[in-house]
């Protein structure tokens, strides 16, 4: 078992894993904002614009890899099922991009660092990194982070 340190020196598991789940839940509920029950709806004449190229994916704070690896992890929290086409499908990845690159330093310090202390253990646990660890290791890596929810200070 090993102590972290501080919270001002080292990010706590608990917290990283905490934003992340947020961040995800937040974004998985945005296919609701497009229903037109809702009120979203086309009116006669009216173009919808879309980007010329949805396949350029403008980051706004996360680099290429976080943003993989964010991608990966709310698939493996919220999966794509019958009823959900999945995070990604959802942009689940480009809006937490988006809301934390709005978001306060703190929060950007926050992730970036669960994002590291995620990269690490898997470095250490399987010798590779987390988004090119197999689904049964990436699995492992988050219930090892769960299982410290109310033990924030010590992780195994």
């Amino acid at each position: 078992m090993v102590t972290v340190m501080s919270d001002d020196q080292n990010i706590s598991r608990r917290a990283a894993l905490k934003v992340i789940a947020v961040g995800v839940g937040t974004a998985s509920a945005l296919p609701i904002l497009e229903e037109t029950t809702l009120g979203q709806h086309s009116h006669t004449g009216m173009v919808m614009q879309k980007p010329a190229d949805e396949a350029v994916q403008v980051h706004r704070f996360f680099n290429a890899q976080e943003i993989v690896t964010i991608a990966t992890i709310a698939g493996l929290i919220i999966p794509a099922d019958e009823q959900s086409p999945g995070t990604d499908a959802a942009g689940v990845p480009a809006f937490i991009d988006l809301m934390i690159s709005e978001s306060s330093a703190e929060v950007k310090r926050l992730w970036r660092g669960g994002l590291m202390a995620i990269e690490r253990m898997s470095q250490e646990r399987f010798s590779t990194s987390f988004i090119t660890a197999n689904s049964a290791q990436q699995l492992t890596l988050l219930k090892a982070i769960s299982k410290n929810e109310y033990n924030a200070r010590s992780i195994e």
